[in-house]
């Protein structure tokens, strides 16, 4: 079981907002731009780890609450002010890893004024191998949002419903 509480003070954190613009007699949100400010993130998180059986099966999960605040005292945009994470994984020889691993994603503000927005929150479901040839070379494998699900990360722009992927890794 573990638990932290960290508070970051940042100078110029930058950040996107939804820019607006005129078209005729409507005012629309269209692209994003970049914005600095000093900012302050306060998050609290709460998880555990357990070995369910010694260097071969374990998982992890931890949640939590975060308070993303820019000087202003408006929310960050697009920064959740909860989360959650679980992690569950096998390997049945040293070599090979299986993990599967749920993310939460609390809803956002985008952060518009005075017409503040909210983007939902999303669970999206994953999954991952690993194998070692060496110290120094293996391979990997991806697989993300096996639900396919539709989420934005951003107001507007849907993100993959899914995606998989592999690589090769090399340690230095």
């Amino acid at each position: 079981l573990f638990g932290t509480i960290s508070y970051k003070a940042i100078d110029n954190y930058s950040y996107y907002s939804r820019a607006s613009r005129a078209f005729g007699a409507n005012t629309e949100q269209t692209f994003y731009t970049i914005n600095y400010s000093d900012a302050s993130k306060f998050k609290m998180e709460l998880g555990v780890t357990q070995q369910i059986i010694s260097d071969k099966v374990w998982f992890d999960g931890f949640v939590y609450a975060q308070r993303p605040e820019l000087k202003s005292g408006s929310d960050i945009p697009f920064e959740e002010r909860l989360g959650a994470e679980a992690v569950f994984s096998i390997k049945p020889v040293d070599q090979f890893t299986v993990s599967s691993w749920m993310q939460y994603i609390g809803e956002r503000e985008d952060g518009s004024s005075p017409n503040t927005q909210t983007v939902d929150g999303y669970i999206l479901v994953n999954a991952g191998a690993d194998y070692k040839f060496n110290e120094k070379f293996g391979v990997y494998l991806k697989v993300l949002n096996i639900l396919g699900q539709n989420y934005e990360v951003w107001q507007g722009y849907e993100e993959r419903p899914f995606q998989i992927f592999g690589g090769i890794k090399v340690t230095l």
